[in-house]
């Protein structure tokens, strides 16, 4: 099975999951396998978007993706953007119970009034 991805994200850029990358990170992160088809959504419809200021990666975050013993987490996931930023690759992939509020926001979801 192939667990390519290719996506886009909330600000109309391409991202892609290698399958090796998915691979690699199910096996240290065994609780994430159920989520690789949400990634889609948690990139293209995030809750929040933050730019790490140390390396210039994005974390976008999304709740309500997580079942189970995670129903309260975060799907998290960290994309490294290449060349003129118009592509890029998720890098890890886990579960928070956070947001990291280190770096720079770049997307929240407004909050939605009656």
């Amino acid at each position: 099975m192939s667990c390519e991805l290719e996506a886009t994200d909330r600000f109309g850029r391409t991202v892609r999951l290698h399958h090796p990358n998915w691979q690699a990170h199910i096996r240290k992160r065994p609780a994430i396998e159920p989520y690789h088809d949400e990634l889609a959504t948690l990139l293209a419809d995030p809750d929040v978007v933050m730019e790490d200021t140390r390396d210039g990666h994005y974390h976008f975050y999304r709740e309500g993706l997580t079942s189970g013993r995670f129903s309260d987490a975060y799907l998290r996931a960290v994309v490294e953007y290449f060349g003129d930023g118009s592509s890029g690759v998720i890098k890890t992939v886990w579960l928070s119970f956070r947001i990291d509020p280190r770096g720079v926001p770049r997307w929240i979801r407004p909050t939605r009034t009656s």
